[in-house]
């Protein structure tokens, strides 16, 4: 897969045709469930897939305001609770859209605020947890191509998206060197030529309501990540946007530096050095050579 493509080309759908995936499909995607990278490998997940009414079945259990968009069908991850499991989640999520843009597919991220409703609507019998909720099938191609801004419940903003899918927060203001605040320069030599590439691949990933709440520090060999509490978004759909984030650099990045290193969750020590912003804290760090 190209994935510097699909990252820029993938949009979250909102609404769908009533055109249901085929046998094979539904293979496809389970066959790269099953290869697929994982964050946290010894953490238990399981991916289900829900279609038969299943849109209607989940409305008003799942989505910002219970809105499920009546999907064809619906990929409900399914995971233990260990530390990490969210990440992991959002990390496997992120990759599994990427695959349903290639395979011509269109998803959206749902938020789970209650696990035990969604298993009770989709009668799924499992002792595991529902970590995340991607809908997906032939969406509907949108008239205007715009970004959705919610500032408060109250202030909710439409902006037009300019070329590509745009990310909220700019890669120039998402990205630090050395310390908080200190914008890189971007000089030939200057990096890792691979990791402009990566970063600006992280920007793109999907976050709840668009707030982006992370932010990533590059220091000597290591690129930390960062992120901050925020009212609107709850601590799951923080961790799983995360979890997007850092699969978007680990594709990109690894597909030019096969010998890299993966992400660690975790504070990394030298976090003290970081003079972060108030309300920050380093939560994942990614040797990069």
């Amino acid at each position: 897969m190209k994935y510097e493509e699909l990252i820029e080309r993938r949009q979250s759908i909102r609404s769908f045709y009533e055109k249901e995936l085929s046998t094979e499909q539904i293979k496809e995607i389970t066959e790269y469930c099953e290869k697929a990278k994982k964050l946290c490998p010894e953490i238990s997940l399981a991916v289900e897939f829900c279609a038969e009414g299943a849109g209607a079945r989940m409305e008003g259990v799942v989505g910002y305001r219970g809105n499920a968009f009546f999907a064809p069908m619906y990929l409900v991850l399914l995971s233990e609770e260990q530390e990490g499991y969210l990440e992991n989640a959002g990390f496997l999520a992120e990759g599994i859209s990427l695959k349903l843009t290639d395979m011509g597919l269109d998803s959206c991220w749902l938020t789970v605020d209650n696990s035990d409703a969604v298993k009770k609507a989709l009668l799924l019998d499992s002792k595991l947890t529902v970590a995340a909720v991607l809908a997906c099938g032939y969406g509907v191609e949108e008239k205007a191509a715009q970004r959705i801004d919610i500032v408060t419940p109250a202030d909710v903003k439409f902006e037009k998206r300019e070329g590509h899918i745009a990310p909220k927060i700019s890669q120039g203001e998402m990205v630090y060197e050395g310390q908080w605040g200190v914008s890189p320069e971007w000089k030939e030599g200057q990096f890792d030529p691979y990791l402009d590439k990566a970063l600006y691949a992280a920007t793109l990933a999907p976050s709840f309501l668009n707030r982006q709440t992370y932010r990533y520090i590059i220091r000597d060999r290591e690129l930390i990540l960062c992120e901050k509490e925020e009212d609107m978004v709850s601590e799951e759909d923080r961790k799983l946007g995360l979890g997007a984030t850092m699969y978007n650099f680990h594709v990109v990045y690894s597909h030019y530096n096969a010998a890299g290193y993966g992400w660690v969750l975790g504070e990394p020590e030298i976090a003290g050095d970081l003079q972060l912003a108030e309300g920050y804290q380093a939560v994942a760090s990614h040797r990069l050579w």
